[in-house]
């Protein structure tokens, strides 16, 4: 499989431990946002074929050509979004609460320290204890276990496009 797109949005909250089995072909399609079933231009809710999802899936540059081939490219999709610390894009809704972001860390990680440069450029700052922060989950990649943990962000974040980065430490 080639690499996956990093600018590719991949809905990553529909990753998720489900209780039943999922066909890896519909695991792989949900994970990149082709949805199961859809609405046509009747109103007739239609079911979303594997063919259809194939074809969708191949045009995205993502090999499944078999089953080896599907459930490989879920697994190396899987993993690269773990070891990325933070999602290219997370979108929030004005609510009037804390923003809050998932990270991922290593097991290990005592701290971190983190940045969100505003639109305007204004930039707040903040540090604090990972185990302070709530684990929504955890999983063994290449022999590390890694954390997905929320992150509040303190502070009224106004509307726009900002910039966060953590730095583990």
């Amino acid at each position: 499989m080639g690499k996956p797109n990093r600018e590719r949005a991949i809905n990553m909250a529909r990753i998720t431990k489900s209780k039943g089995k999922t066909a890896p072909l519909d695991e792989l399609a949900n994970l990149l946002g082709i949805e199961a079933e859809f609405k046509d231009a009747r109103g007739k809710l239609q079911r979303t074929s594997a063919e259809t999802k194939r074809a969708l899936l191949t045009a995205m540059g993502i090999s499944v050509a078999n089953e080896q081939q599907i459930e490989r490219s879920l697994k190396e999709i899987v993993e690269s979004d773990w070891q990325r610390a933070l999602q290219p894009v997370c979108v929030v809704f004005k609510n009037g609460g804390p923003v809050r972001v998932q990270i991922t860390v290593p097991s290990e990680t005592a701290g971190i320290a983190w940045s969100l440069r505003l639109e305007e450029g204004e930039e707040t700052a903040g540090r604090v204890s990972v185990s302070d922060l709530p684990l929504l989950e955890s999983r063994e990649i290449a022999g590390e276990t890694l954390e997905r943990r929320e992150l509040s962000l303190t502070g009224d974040v106004p509307c726009g496009y900002h910039r966060l980065k953590i730095d583990p430490g």
